[in-house]
């Protein structure tokens, strides 16, 4: 085991931890949280278009995009995290990224490599009534509620799926 993979252990037990001593509320009193990949600008773009035409309605948005590396141009000003955010003992350095787990969300919305060891910390953590994540991203794993089989270079085509699933809530939360 390399060493960040103990670090992302001893983090993922101590923000376990955390998120449990915040209280929560019956659900996500329409919070929808995405966490990305840092290295497809144009995966974010889509994904702030389907924010601007949500089918759910009355929602606050929360992005994280997780990368090996903090860029010199944050993509749209959202927070980054990256493995430089882990101290040894498991404590998060980066405030925003910790204020992103501390919200219950309604729908917790993971577009992601397979391979990514912080978006898989992050949504272990998170609580959220529906985590919706690729099938690539699940295999072994029980993380996700609903997966959509696409491949990470067909954002669209996950979204596409994501707006249909987005309204069948929509209508059987009203």
């Amino acid at each position: 085991m390399k060493f960040s993979g103990i670090k992302i252990a001893i983090a993922r037990k101590r923000l376990s931890v955390l998120v449990e001593k915040v209280p929560q509320n019956s659900h996500g009193n329409g919070n929808i949280g995405v966490i990305l990949s840092s290295e497809k600008e144009a995966t974010l773009n889509l994904f702030q278009k389907l924010k601007e035409n949500s089918p759910v309605k009355n929602t606050d948005w929360h992005f994280v995009i997780c990368g090996k590396k903090k860029s010199e141009n944050a993509l749209f000003g959202y927070p980054v995290f990256t493995p430089f955010d882990l101290g040894w003992n498991g404590k998060l350095k980066n405030k925003e990224v910790t204020q992103f787990l501390e919200r219950n969300y309604d729908v917790l919305i993971s577009f992601t490599e397979a391979e990514n060891k912080l978006a898989r910390l992050l949504v272990s953590v998170a609580r959220a009534e529906l985590k919706v994540g690729r099938e690539e991203q699940n295999k072994g794993r029980d993380l996700y509620n609903l997966v959509i089989s696409t491949n990470v270079d067909a954002p669209s085509t996950f979204i596409a799926e994501l707006k249909k699933y987005l309204k069948i809530l929509n209508k059987t939360a009203v």
